[in-house]
């Protein structure tokens, strides 16, 4: 399935080949831990001069 050319007719199965294909990533990704991906924040000046 991965070398065929996939057209409109073929669609559904190659959805489906996707979706078999990402479940072993999806496992792998569920054993990470979860980061936060957003690290920067707004701090106010008194605790910029504590941390300098």
């Amino acid at each position: 399935m991965a070398n065929e050319q996939t057209t409109f007719d073929k669609l559904p199965q190659a959805v489906g080949y996707l979706i078999e294909q990402m479940k072993p990533i999806r496992q792998i990704a569920a054993l990470q831990p979860q980061t936060s991906f957003n690290k920067h924040r707004l701090i106010e000046i008194d605790e910029v001069y504590k941390i300098t």
